[in-house]
């Protein structure tokens, strides 16, 4: 997940986890991958088809975010922005419920915004 974040933002991420788990011995068969934070079924119109997409939060390292051509129009919203009408619904909602949710968790940069796309095409809001 990570790798493709930085594929498709140019930025480097951490998760932030939602539970902590017991430390496991090391092994080369098996690894514990962090809980998603939801997980959304999204239809989409071309094709028609649906996407089954797990939804993490994380935290952006430094550096700027640069697109390619799955991500377009990339650029960090405050909260003020959100509530723009060109949001839709589900975004906003899942936006400021992470905006709330890494505040309350441990991070020193819980006022940093929320990282989407504004392009064209209407992505869900993977953070």
């Amino acid at each position: 997940m990570k790798r493709e974040v930085l594929e498709e933002t140019g930025l480097f991420v951490e998760v932030v986890p939602l539970r902590k788990y017991s430390p496991m011995a090391s092994d080369d068969t098996v690894r514990v991958l962090p809980l998603p934070h939801h997980v959304q079924v999204e239809r989409i119109a071309e094709g028609p088809h649906d996407h089954v997409d797990l939804v993490y939060l994380c935290e952006a390292g430094p550096g700027e975010a640069i697109g390619n051509a799955e991500s377009l129009g990339i650029r960090w919203f405050s909260r003020d922005d959100l509530n723009s009408p060109e949001i839709v619904p589900n975004v906003r909602y899942f936006a400021l419920q992470a905006l709330d949710e890494v505040a309350t968790l441990h991070s020193p940069r819980s006022d940093r915004s929320v990282q989407g796309t504004d392009g064209p095409r209407k992505e869900p809001f993977h953070p």
